[in-house]
């Protein structure tokens, strides 16, 4: 928060040291400017730390270090102490008071929206072999989110996923996710697959 304080002298001093407005204007043009970079950068990287804390959780740690060794990334994660942050209720700036675990709370729930429509959209671009990958990603999600929210007052995840999902509809039964599983088996799978009782798995039809 040191460029809000940077900020708070600036326009101090052009106020009432050197009387001119012209350039209080500009400070607080330019604060805008950094309050605007802020909220995104600080949602952006909230968002995509505790998902890759969820992540770390849901994935086994064996397969993260063999990730590891294939591609030459890092896959732990990091503890990065962003807390505090998702505490912070009151920024001083030019002389408002700001809300900043509100305007946090609110991108980083529309970002949850995102995330779960990206993970269903991926699944819908490919058949129903993508169910184990659809259900990992949500899970990632669902923990995610039930850790911000600790901090955060979230939509709650089963609200979200049932509105993005297309489920909530009155008199609806089905959502997204099902009537692709249904056209996928209808189209794909029962005409190219026979289901073999001994393995328990369908097989490609000779």
């Amino acid at each position: 928060m040191l460029v809000m304080d940077i900020h708070n002298d600036a326009a101090h001093n052009a106020l009432h040291t050197k009387r001119q407005e012209f350039k209080y204007d500009g400070v607080e043009a330019e604060s805008n400017l950094v309050l605007d970079q802020l909220y995104f950068n600080l949602s952006d990287e909230v968002n995509m730390y505790y998902k890759s804390l969820a992540a770390e959780t849901v994935v086994e740690k064996a397969c993260a270090i063999n990730m590891e060794h294939l591609t030459e990334l890092d896959y732990l994660v990091k503890d990065r102490h962003v807390e505090p942050l998702l505490a912070q209720s009151a920024l001083q700036i030019l002389g408002r008071s700001i809300n900043l675990r509100f305007i946090l709370c609110q991108n980083i729930n529309n970002k949850f929206y995102r995330d779960i429509d990206f993970a269903i959209k991926r699944f819908e671009c490919g058949d129903v072999a993508g169910v184990p990958e659809l259900t990992t990603l949500l899970n990632i999600l669902r923990v995610a989110h039930s850790r911000l929210a600790e901090y955060l007052a979230l939509d709650t995840f089963d609200a979200v996923l049932h509105e993005v999902n297309e489920s909530v509809a009155p008199g609806g039964y089905r959502g997204r996710i099902q009537a692709h599983v249904e056209h996928s088996l209808i189209n794909d799978v029962f005409p190219n697959f026979i289901y073999n009782a001994h393995t328990r798995r369908f097989v490609a039809a000779p």
